[in-house]
């Protein structure tokens, strides 16, 4: 696995700090750390916010900002709906409707950098990362994030949505 380079990840970090998660937050979020044994493990560098979930009657929308294990920063917005009656998964194991993350779910959604494919925010490859090209990752993020209300509120896939199938049922 290659090191990561910490500096840009804390300035990404520090970022959707600042700018991000109160703008979810503004959506009706509420952020769920990481447990202390999730904090032992690589899930803080992965998932470094926890979860961000809001309570509905038909179960939880949850968002997980999730960052790859590469040697540049970058990450996906994942997001999905953990239903009322939880979910089964594929080797039996039931998770009731607060256990489940993004990446339990058969089907779940990604915001992207991209309209075309798949593909995680991080810094321009031409500028070197600072304080002021986080702040553009971040407002790209931004700019997107109207389309996961969408998702939430009228089950529309925005140009910047994509699929994420997790697993088959």
């Amino acid at each position: 696995m290659p090191e990561r380079n910490f500096a840009p990840y804390d300035l990404l970090v520090q970022e959707i700090n600042r700018a991000l998660l109160p703008r979810f937050v503004d959506f009706g979020f509420s952020i769920e750390p990481l447990s202390s044994e999730d904090k032992k493990t690589d899930m803080k560098y992965r998932e470094p916010f926890g979860s961000l979930k809001r309570h509905r009657d038909s179960g939880i929308d949850l968002i997980d900002i999730v960052f790859y294990k590469d040697k540049t920063p970058k990450f996906l917005i994942d997001f999905g709906v953990a239903p009322k009656e939880g979910i089964v998964l594929p080797w039996g194991q039931k998770l009731n409707m607060e256990e489940i993350h993004t990446s339990a779910l058969p089907v779940s959604y990604q915001l992207s950098a991209s309209t075309i494919r798949k593909k995680p925010f991080t810094f321009s490859f031409f500028k070197k990362p600072s304080l002021e090209t986080s702040k553009d990752v971040i407002g790209w993020v931004i700019d997107g994030i109207d389309q996961i209300e969408d998702w939430f509120k009228n089950r529309h896939i925005g140009k910047q949505v994509f699929e994420n199938v997790n697993w088959i049922k």
